[in-house]
């Protein structure tokens, strides 16, 4: 049955008036109950009506499907169908002042140019009904169906004459309020009704929630409902409803439910477990690594494929929608991985950067949008191009199956899935850490993904440990140590099932180090600038977000002084605004209200300012640091960045306290943020977590003797030698400018790294050389003897780059 159609049998009979009414009544009124009350009275009365009509359609829940005109309205930034109206604020305001005839200099149309909102709750589109109130007409002519098909002609557009001529159209036949909500859901692409998702979908059907877990698309989701009679599902049948997942219809992938240290995790699970008659010694938990990229699923059918992110974008066009055309970032590739018999499946999976040079797969803070094919700047990679080919290309990280051949796998068991998944591809290869076998050390934790198909498809590698805190202590320093995001720990008991748009009580969960107090360090930035607070596209005269800045202690920055306040210079460093409460937030403009400036973009670090440097990332409003204050600014890790004077930033920085007791003198120097960015390589990572009954005290101390040890069981060639690659061994040994395979212990303070000296045993060594390029000519020279591969930081005019190697360290001196 055609959702589209049944539901336009009422749409053509209603007016557009009526809905507006209901969203007038949602909005003013009390709480969150009494809308769903006036809702369900609503939906109550279409599917009264829809009855009353008459239909073919015998489904026991056909009326509250045929909801479906109504249900775009409600939740517009859900309507999959229709892509962006490409209409915006300032382009109304043209059209209205023209179609209207206002006077372009008058009161009335400088208030649509330059709106000022009056009170909490107030828009554009409440500016816009007080404008032309008393110029509509007032005679209700539209209905619900002319309402949707205006949208329809917005969406599809070629070009914004064709979305005028169609609003021109709707200003001649609709009242003030009709335009009024119809603008809201043009502008911000919500309804403003005051109802979230959660409550509409409650109101239409209490099996909808659920579903909608494994649409999200409102035209699946309304065939859906129509399948389930209302009165007969009670509330046993929510509880334990796991509606399926279907192929091409995207749906919300299951989550990580946090833990901040691995003592919560293990007593999650423990929590979990004690829900059944489950023997605690023998529970296991899977590990594998979290990585750093963008979450995707892969919907594959034969050759054809679809990709939705986590808030289930599509992303299609991007990747290539067919394996058989060289069309698309990343599906001719994959698409060479399956084996011939897979011939439908849904992956979960994580995109990731791939770095050609260096054969390494990378996290997305290297400026590298996986999405869209080009790196920050802007600049483009050629996916075919022979040699014009890219540094960076898409590649992704393949962790868990959820319907393969016809069949979906949502109740599967999770090792099973892992088994399943694996055997997709035509190139994997068992390795130790698979399947059942359990990892007696940290060291056998294999943290990088398995390749299957070099620069395109990898497949996440696991392993399974009791539910011990020693154990996941160890494991999560082992990713602190190498600069993995975290770690993510996966219930393997029961059923253990996927379970769409799950977070809570689920049986994932996730740590990372900036979850863990006290694991990364502070930085203590000072305010120089500010940006005035937005509200619904307008900007206010309240300050609702800060750039901070970190004092410039290098020579020509420290001897750098302004005639007039003799300042030092200061570098900007990042933008912060979370973390602060209303009450700081307030008090903080106040204090510094009467020292604002405003900043000149158009003339930077010239003037009052030229103690202040900016490059793309200029404040509204700037201010002099001895009427300033300092952030203690908590985050989880320093990214290189061209918007900022200080050439890198913060990744998630929020504010953890306003530290008024500290001088501005004192705050962050560039010297000691870049000390910190290299010794903890951008991480901020200064502390290992303690392991009762290990080795390793609080302080990161070992008694373990310094020499190096094998990692992961690998061990070097017997016949290597040095002088077989031409490297001198009477030079001294340096610091290892890689931690890899080194795995060093960090102490509390800033991370350091240990030196690697020789000894007579097949163990990891560093050797000198002099020149850059001696360093290509012995990895090359090497890389027969082995496939197992590091990868180590080569300094090159300044940059920092990642070269391969093999099972052998070489660092660059000058």
């Amino acid at each position: 049955m055609n959702i589209e159609e049944e539901g336009n049998r009422i749409a053509e009979r209603v007016k557009f008036h009526t809905l507006c009414r209901l969203f007038e009544k949602l909005k003013v009124s009390g709480n969150a109950k009494s809308r769903r009350q006036i809702l369900s009275r609503f939906i109550q009365l279409w599917e009264d009506q829809y009855a009353a009509l008459g239909s073919s359609d015998t489904r026991p829940a056909s009326g509250r499907a045929s909801f479906y005109p109504c249900l775009r309205l409600l939740m517009p930034e859900f309507d999959r169908a229709r892509p962006a109206y490409g209409l915006r604020e300032t382009a109304l305001s043209r059209l209205y002042i023209k179609a209207f005839g206002i006077a372009p200099n008058g009161p009335v149309a400088q208030s649509l140019s330059h709106p000022m909102y009056s009170g909490k709750g107030t828009d554009f589109a409440d500016i816009l009904f007080e404008a032309v109130r008393d110029r509509c007409r007032e005679d209700n002519l539209l209905t619900l169906k002319d309402a949707n098909d205006l949208l329809d002609q917005l969406a599809s557009a070629d070009n914004s004459d064709e979305r005028l001529d169609a609003m021109t159209q709707f200003l001649r036949s609709a009242t003030a309020v009709e335009q009024k909500w119809m603008i809201r859901i043009i502008v911000r692409r919500r309804s403003g009704c005051g109802l979230g998702v959660s409550g509409v979908l409650q109101c239409l059907h209490p099996a909808a929630p659920s579903l909608w877990n494994v649409t999200q698309d409102l035209t699946v989701l309304c065939q859906r409902i129509g399948e389930i009679d209302l009165h007969t599902f009670t509330k046993d049948q929510k509880g334990s409803l796991t509606p399926d997942i279907t192929l091409f219809v995207p749906f919300r992938p299951m989550l990580c439910e946090r833990s901040n240290s691995p003592e919560s995790l293990c007593q999650s699970v423990i929590g979990l477990c004690s829900l059944g008659s489950v023997d605690l010694d023998t529970v296991r938990i899977l590990l594998e690594t979290k990585y750093d990229g963008e979450r995707i699923q892969i919907h594959k059918s034969g050759s054809a494929y679809r990709y939705w992110s986590r808030n289930c974008l599509e992303w299609t066009s991007s990747y290539g929608a067919d394996g058989k055309l060289k069309q698309g970032s990343l599906t001719p590739r994959l698409h060479k991985a399956f084996r011939v018999d897979v011939h439908d499946c849904i992956l979960d999976a994580e995109i990731m950067a791939y770095n050609t040079w260096t054969d390494a797969v990378v996290p997305k803070t290297c400026g590298f949008d996986v999405k869209r094919g080009q790196s920050n700047d802007g600049s483009m990679n050629n996916w075919f191009g022979g040699d014009e080919v890219g540094t960076y290309q898409p590649c992704v990280v393949v962790f868990d199956v959820m319907y393969l051949n016809g069949k979906s796998l949502t109740s599967t068991p999770i090792l099973e899935r892992k088994r399943l998944l694996k055997e997709l591809f035509a190139q994997h290869k068992p390795t130790v850490s698979e399947g059942s076998l359990e990892i007696a050390d940290e060291d056998e934790f294999d943290y990088l993904p398995e390749p299957l198909l070099v620069g395109a498809v990898y497949l996440s590698r696991w392993s399974l440990v009791p539910v011990k805190v020693d154990q996941v202590s160890k494991i999560f320093n082992r990713l602190v140590d190498t600069r993995q995001e975290g770690l993510v720990a996966k219930l393997t008991v029961g059923i253990s099932p996927y379970l769409p748009g799950r977070r809570l009580h689920g049986g994932w969960w996730k740590l990372k180090p900036d979850y863990v107090e006290g694991l990364l360090t502070d930085l203590d930035c000072l305010v120089v600038g500010g940006y005035y607070l937005s509200v619904l596209g307008r900007k206010t005269r309240r300050i609702g977000h800060f750039i901070c800045a970190v004092r410039d202690d290098r020579g020509h920055g420290a001897n750098h002084s302004d005639k007039a306040n003799s300042l030092p210079t200061f570098l900007s460093f990042c933008r912060v605004s979370n973390g602060l409460s209303t009450s700081q937030l307030k008090e903080i403009n106040l204090k510094l209200r009467p020292h604002w400036r405003p900043y000149d973009r158009k003339h930077p670090n010239t003037g009052l300012t030229e103690w202040l440097r900016v490059t793309t990332e200029r404040p509204d409003v700037w201010i002099a640091p001895q009427h300033s204050i300092t952030f203690q600014v908590h985050a989880s890790e320093i990214t290189s960045s061209s918007s900022y004077a200080a050439g890198m930033t913060l990744r998630f920085p929020r504010i953890t306290a306003v530290r008024e007791d500290k001088p501005w003198q004192d705050c962050l120097t560039i010297s000691e943020l870049s000390q910190l960015n290299k010794e903890t390589e951008g991480k901020m990572t200064v502390q290992r977590l303690s392991v009762p009954g290990s080795d390793v005290d609080s302080d990161g101390e070992s008694d373990m003797d310094p020499e190096v040890s094998q990692c992961s069981g690998h061990s070097s060639p017997e016949h290597y030698n040095d002088s077989a690659l031409g490297l001198s061994t009477s030079g001294d040994l340096t610091d290892s400018l890689s931690t890899l395979g080194d795995d060093p212990l960090a102490n509390s303070t800033p991370v350091k790294k240990r030196k690697l000296r020789r000894d007579n045993q097949n163990s990891w060594r560093s050797s000198t050389v002099s020149t850059y390029e001696q360093v290509k000519r012995c990895a090359h020279a090497f890389v027969n003897l082995s496939n197992s591969c590091e990868f180590l930081y080569v300094p090159v005019s300044g940059q920092f780059t990642y070269l391969k190697f093999v099972r052998c360290f070489w660092c660059l001196s000058f």
